[in-house]
Parts: structure tokens; sequence; C-alpha cells
């Protein structure tokens, strides 16, 4: 039977300061911006590789949010080291990290 497989959504997050720290905060809006944007990625990703192509268009359609929050919320994900971006003109590849930089 073929199907999409599941995605890999890194978990240590909810085990954290990151989510604290980072979800209620004074920007609580990119925060939010940022988890949503982070679930939309795990529900792309390649199970094995842990990249996904994605436009801002196609970002928009999962997570509801416009694209000047899709582009804070992605910003803080590349910031805090969840994700690594290769920007290209129209599709970006997206690849999730395995925990951000300050909790190595």
């Amino acid at each position: 039977m073929s199907g999409r497989q599941f995605g890999r959504l890194p978990n240590w997050w909810a085990r954290s300061s990151w989510l604290v720290n980072n979800v209620r905060s004074n920007e609580i809006g990119g925060g939010i911006a940022s988890m949503k944007c982070l679930l939309a990625l795990s529900v792309l990703i390649d199970f094995h590789s842990r990249t996904a192509s994605v436009s801002f268009t196609g970002m928009e359609r999962l997570t509801g949010l416009s694209r000047p929050m899709i582009v804070k919320g992605v910003a803080k994900l590349e910031k805090d080291g969840l994700i690594k971006i290769d920007r290209e003109m129209f599709v970006n590849s997206y690849e999730l990290t395995v925990q951000p930089n300050d909790d190595r």
C-alpha cells in the first residue's frame, strides 16, 4: 500500500526550556508563528533526510499564517538553530536539526 510516510518531529522542545522561553516571551506572536512553522515543516519533511521543500504560499496554506508571520517564525527557528535553510528563488529547502544550538 503506497501512502505518505510520517515525518519526524523533534520532541526535545517539549522537555526543554525552549518552549517556555520562546513561545511565552514578549514576542508571543513570533513564538506562536515559530511553533506553527515547526509543526508544518514536520508534516512535510522526509523521514530519513529531515528535509522539506516548500514555498511561502505552501506554508501559508498549512499554517494559516500571513507571509510576514511566516517570515518571523522561520527566522526565529533558524536563529534558535532548529532549522537550516537553503534559500532558492521560489521554494526554500528546510532541514530540521536535532536540537537548538543553546541546548546542546
